[in-house]
């Protein structure tokens, strides 16, 4: 048993977790995870093991790092998120790696789902993502391909992009993407890139290469992992 892999856990974890999902809707736990080694939350982390919520940590096993997180983003992270956009007269908010949607709810909410736009990478998320928010539009594609996703014809206008996927660890996709949305948010829109690192997610070259000047919006010690929250706007070098 000591010689478990991180797969083997997460299974039996999985498995585990689905038998309660299945007795009741959800479980609210407090609890260390020995998914991930000997990492234990605060004890004030709750935890929502749902059917939705195994799915994602299956996605995660299968590419932990466009993933990024073993269980979805909590509701104060995806509140945060949404809070930290200054404007409401955005033309159209993208937001990157909708995972399972929970981000995408707290967008339309606030914006009405005309204005949203999610990308997601796997199609199993997407599908979540959709009943989740059914107002929002969800497309499956990379991210790392914006410029090529979004030439099907999403309107111009003032952008926010809000981007949930670990741009901190994917540096040949972030350099992609920070062209992308350079182009996007210019000259008077908005990023907002939440990030599980304790530093700036985008390196500080790459940030004035692509005229972004970024601040720390907020602090989510109630998510697994705690999350650190970042606004961007866009600033002609």
């Amino acid at each position: 048993m000591a010689n478990r892999t991180v797969s083997d856990r997460a299974i039996s974890w999985s498995r585990r977790t689905a038998t309660i999902g299945q007795k009741q809707d959800y479980c609210h736990t407090r609890f260390g995870i020995d998914l991930i080694g000997s990492y234990r939350p605060d004890p004030g982390v709750e935890v929502r093991l749902t059917v939705t919520s195994i799915r994602f940590a299956r996605t995660w096993l299968r590419n932990p790092r466009s993933t990024g997180a073993v269980v979805p983003s909590s509701k104060s992270l995806a509140v945060a998120l949404v809070n930290a956009l200054p404007d409401d007269d955005y033309e159209r908010i993208i937001e990157l790696g909708t995972g399972e949607g929970s981000v995408t709810r707290q967008l339309v909410a606030r914006f009405g789902g005309g204005r949203v736009l999610g990308i997601e990478l796997d199609s199993g998320l997407a599908t979540l993502a959709r009943a989740q928010a059914p107002e929002a539009t969800i497309m499956v594609g990379d991210a790392g391909r914006l410029s090529q996703l979004l030439q099907r014809g999403t309107p111009a206008g003032k952008t926010a992009v809000v981007s949930c996927l670990p741009l901190a660890v994917m540096p040949r996709t972030r350099r992609r993407v920070l062209d992308a949305v350079r182009a996007l948010i210019a000259p008077n829109g908005h990023l907002v890139q939440f990030t599980y690192v304790p530093w700036q997610p985008f390196p500080e070259s790459e940030c004035r290469m692509h005229g972004l000047i970024g601040s720390r919006s907020d602090r989510i010690l109630r998510n697994l992992p705690p999350a650190a929250v970042w606004f961007y706007r866009y600033h002609p070098n």
